[in-house]
């Protein structure tokens, strides 16, 4: 299969990554909106730090996986299957020993036993995402950016 010119991809890439802008863009106002009214101040403040904590870990465990992936895939295509699965595995087991270190190690830096379950669900959805980047690295070295929008719309 021939591949398209550079101008149609780019336009094909253009059109997908905008259909799926007002998912997103909903997504994020009524997560702004209605987010703080439903935590309050407290609940807010301990969602700030889980999340900051997890985007801390996730972004170690990805290792620059992300951005070596789009290049390999764009560069040796044939090669992709063999890679992306290498680099989902090496990712999402580096992402689960940081997980379970920080949820054994958390409660020793004065998160209380309530939090406890909070802390697990967001390190388990950290795996996951960090997981999932490297599919998103993929399909942007395979020029699928339709996929890759949609996939980012559902997570949001």
């Amino acid at each position: 299969m021939a591949r398209s010119g550079t101008s149609s991809s780019i336009a094909r890439g253009a059109v997908g990554l905008l259909s799926t802008q007002p998912f997103t863009w909903a997504a994020s106002v009524l997560t702004t909106a209605l987010l703080p009214h439903y935590l309050g101040e407290a609940g807010f403040g301990e969602l700030a730090v889980i999340t900051t904590v997890t985007a801390l870990g996730g972004a170690l465990a990805s290792l620059g996986m992300q951005d070596y992936m789009r290049r390999r895939v764009a560069m040796q295509p044939a090669r992709t299957a063999v890679d992306a699965s290498a680099a989902i595995l090496l990712v999402t087991i580096a992402a689960a020993f940081i997980a379970v270190t920080l949820f054994l190690a958390l409660p020793l830096l004065g998160f209380h036993d309530g939090e406890r379950a909070a802390i697990g669900i967001a390190l388990c959805g950290m795996v996951v995402l960090a997981a999932q980047g490297v599919v998103m690295a993929v399909l942007v070295g395979q020029e699928r950016h339709a996929r890759y929008a949609w996939l980012n719309a559902l997570s949001a």
